[in-house]
């Protein structure tokens, strides 16, 4: 199949028109315009670098799962996680740390729910489990006057029973063991 088209070179009011013929053998762009031909090849090697780029990340996380860590931030002190929330904490800053570090960070939404998503490439699950904790450094006097000023809600993670088949191939929950107010 042949195509033909005009091209507009120049800046000038009345524009100097190119016909180009464009010969489509399959996928190959064949053109008797040697400039044309290079910009081609240039832009089918940019479209494969980009699927490439894209396609290989996501193999991995699709292949090695991917640990999600999600709960909910209680508006109050030394709530246990087996209790149900009444108090939420809404728009709060929840960090992943490890050994003092940031690892992650999100906010929580309007019922005082958060979720983050590691690359269990990066992040050992048992280290993630002995060495890191959630951190709220929000004051929680933010979502109830009556609480302290001062201090931090702080809460080990704990593994969600049955979820360990993540690591090839699914999702790794991972849940708050309990957020305590620390000074």
């Amino acid at each position: 199949m042949a195509c033909d088209f005009s091209i507009n070179t120049g800046n000038t009011p009345t524009p100097k028109k190119t016909k180009i013929s464009l010969n489509l053998i399959g996928h190959t762009i064949v053109s008797r315009n040697s400039q044309v031909q290079a910009m081609a090849s240039r832009m089918i090697l940019f479209a494969a670098i980009m699927v490439v780029g894209v396609a290989i990340p996501a193999a991995e996380c699709q292949l090695l799962g991917l640990i999600r860590i999600n709960g909910t931030v209680p508006c109050g002190v030394n709530i246990p996680t087996s209790t149900a929330i009444t108090s939420v904490f809404p728009n709060a800053a929840v960090q992943l740390q490890c050994g003092g570090t940031v690892v992650s960070s999100t906010t929580t939404d309007s019922a005082g729910v958060f979720t983050m998503f590691l690359n269990p490439l990066s992040t050992l699950l048992s280290s993630l489990l002995s060495n890191c904790n959630l951190v709220v450094n929000t004051p929680l006097s933010t979502c109830n006057s009556a609480l302290p000023l001062g201090g931090i809600l702080q809460s080990p993670l704990q593994l969600l029973t049955g979820t360990i088949s993540g690591l090839l191939g699914g999702i790794t929950d991972i849940i708050p063991g309990g957020f305590s107010l620390v000074h």
